[in-house]
Order: structure tokens, then C-alpha cells, then sequence
């Protein structure tokens, strides 16, 4: 995969639903339309677990999350179990749950730097 294809881009370029990493699988998905990518930006302005304002938002799929719900968002470790945002240990950005993976040192890293950090060891 390579920057900015439709398969690793987070949103669908035909429905402008968060797809993640893959293809769609949106059964509604018009793969005739095109979205404008620019109307992705603001659109995950409250927090995605209780609907507040929305502080922190993360670095790879752009959720927000409220002040209660980024706690631990400098933390290069998980602290608490109800922990939702965090910081990519190689790239230092705030990154969510659903886009880390813990290194085998418990550090969360970013799902796209994982690749990076194996390399480095071998």
C-alpha cells in the first residue's frame, strides 16, 4: 500500500463514511459519486463516546474525544483501563484505541509505525 490510495485512506472517497484501513462496507455506497476530501475536516467535532464537545480529536482517523475521555493522551503507556487516547512513542502524536497497537514493551504505537519499530529490532 502507498500514501494516499483509496485503500489506506481512512474515509470512503464514494460515501464519505469512516471505512478504516480496507475498502468499504458501506451496502449503501455509490461508487459513482466522489466526495470532496475537504468535507471530512470537522466532521467528528464531539466526542465519539458521549456526544460532548469534542478537545482532543486524533492524529491518523480524526474522532474527538471530550476532557474525560482523553485522559492519558500524553502517555506513552496505557494507565487506565477506560483509556481511549494516547501518544504514538515514535512519531509523538495523539493517536485513539482504534488506531494504536501496544509494542511488545506495552508502548502504544501507531498502527502505521508498527512496521517501523519491527525493522528497527531486526
Amino acid at each position: 500500500m502507498t500514501r494516499n490510495t483509496p485503500e489506506i485512506l481512512p474515509y470512503c472517497r464514494h460515501c464519505g463514511r469512516y471505512k478504516g484501513v480496507g475498502t468499504c462496507d458501506n451496502p449503501e455506497c455509490d461508487k459513482t459519486q466522489q466526495v470532496d476530501p475537504g468535507s471530512f475536516r470537522g466532521q467528528f467535532n464531539s466526542c465519539v463516546i458521549c456526544s460532548t464537545q469534542g478537545e482532543q480529536s486524533c492524529y491518523r482517523c480524526g474522532h474527538s474525544y471530550c476532557s474525560q475521555h482523553s485522559v492519558g493522551k500524553e502517555d506513552t503507556k496505557l494507565t487506565t483501563i477506560d483509556q481511549h487516547l494516547g501518544t504514538c512513542f515514535v512519531c509523538g502524536k495523539i493517536i485513539c484505541e482504534h488506531c494504536w497497537i501496544f509494542n511488545n514493551g506495552g508502548l502504544v504505537t501507531c498502527l502505521a509505525h508498527r512496521e517501523i519499530e519491527d525493522s528497527i529490532k531486526m
